[in-house]
């Protein structure tokens, strides 16, 4: 084991502690954030009805309801362990943007985006599933976009990296080349705010 990564591992079980960390989601991109603070998390899929938002609603606390929806779905009480939940939310002009339908609504998500600058709301969910408590959190960052030629949008949609995610965009892939700044974590971008979670863990006094 090499030094950044054995030091990696020291922080992180600080952090957890002995406990077995879970995933409450299929999402690639927020187990290769956890293994990049030295956690291998074990993945469980929730199996739950998101809650959509409507005009008028709080995207910061949808987020945080979504987050602890997912966290409790896979909950096996008793049970020594951690579970993760999170939830993300692209936000502009009073309207969300969750993952499109369809290549046609990609398209339209990255119209709409182009050349301006919108919101990301990501929300976190800690749930210790032994005693049953949890804490909740929302991070944000703002992104402003490059002007995106029509081409441009058509050729990333062919790609197919639009389609599964909030806002039609992955900032971890190709969809970097459309983002001219960010304001805030990125991780909270990309669906999962470590420095958040780290801060939620050490305010939770879950030290050795």
């Amino acid at each position: 084991m090499d030094g950044a990564k054995a030091d990696n591992m020291a922080l992180a079980k600080l952090l957890f502690g002995d406990k077995q960390v879970i995933l409450a989601s299929a999402s690639p991109r927020r187990r290769q954030l956890l293994q990049q603070i030295g956690v291998d998390p074990v993945l469980r899929q929730p199996k739950v009805m998101e809650t959509s938002f409507r005009p008028g609603d709080d995207a910061q606390r949808l987020v945080m309801e979504n987050a602890c929806r997912k966290a409790l779905a896979v909950c096996r009480p008793g049970e020594p362990g951690w579970i993760i939940g999170g939830d993300t939310l692209v936000f502009k002009d009073g309207q969300a943007y969750g993952k499109p339908a369809d290549p046609e609504e990609a398209r339209f998500m990255l119209r709409r985006l182009s050349g301006t600058t919108h919101e990301v709301y990501s929300g976190l969910c800690v749930l210790d599933q032994q005693s049953g408590m949890l804490r909740q959190d929302v991070s944000q960052a703002t992104v402003e976009f490059m002007p995106l030629p029509p081409d441009w949008i058509d050729a990333y949609v062919a790609g197919g990296e639009p389609l599964d995610k909030a806002g039609a965009y992955g900032i971890q892939g190709q969809g970097a080349m459309l983002v001219k700044q960010i304001h805030g974590n990125y991780g909270a971008v990309v669906g999962l705010d470590v420095c958040l979670l780290a801060r939620m863990l050490q305010e939770w006094q879950i030290q050795r």
